[in-house]
């Protein structure tokens, strides 16, 4: 798996190794990432990707992520950041080449993330537990996630909050959600 993510403003044209990926030419074109295989176009050894991104006024801006999936290990990321080089040449020479600027690391800022395309399993946790033969008077489950989950006890699913924990920032805190009703639960329960 190779992948390229990208979005300028207000478009681009992004090639891999002197071969044209693809692009985009429109008007605000930011609003409108894009999503490339670049298997077809990478070779063994060093793969240079370059990307014209012409401006037509106001801000200008530029925002790819690559990801590059391997057998048996984790997928490696690569997001445009300050090792990326800029030029302004059309035609440029070895020493037209700058280190690009960077106004806010990449999925920060007005543009924020621009979306992912590297497919992940969503996990679905389980657990059996037994109760004992008297009926339980109350129960309460704790529970959150670094993202959106829904929780289910005896495949009915508890609470009606939609989007649990509800909104944060998850590289700083975790929202615990409780759940708990007066309830006669069975003697086997599965939280799935």
């Amino acid at each position: 798996m190779a992948k390229l993510l990208i979005t300028a403003d207000d478009g681009f044209t992004a090639s891999v190794n002197g071969k044209k990926v693809g692009g985009l030419d429109v008007a605000d074109g930011w609003q409108q990432p894009q999503t490339f295989d670049l298997l077809p176009f990478l070779e063994t050894g060093e793969n240079i990707i370059t990307v014209t991104a012409p401006n037509r006024g106001s801000f200008a801006g530029l925002l790819a992520k690559i990801g590059l999936g391997f057998d048996g290990r984790k997928p490696e990321i690569i997001v445009t950041d300050a090792t990326w080089q800029a030029t302004r040449q059309a035609s440029p020479s070895l020493n037209d080449w700058k280190a690009a600027a960077v106004i806010v690391p990449f999925g920060k800022g007005p543009r924020g993330l621009i979306g992912e395309f590297i497919p992940t399993p969503v996990p679905i946790l389980r657990d059996t537990f037994d109760v004992a033969d008297k009926p339980v008077a109350h129960a309460r489950l704790y529970s959150t996630a670094l993202g959106i989950y829904e929780l289910h006890l005896n495949g009915r699913r508890v609470g009606d909050e939609q989007f649990a924990p509800g909104w944060t920032d998850y590289d700083k805190r975790s929202s615990p959600t409780l759940s708990g009703k007066r309830t006669r639960a069975r003697c086997s329960a599965r939280i799935c």
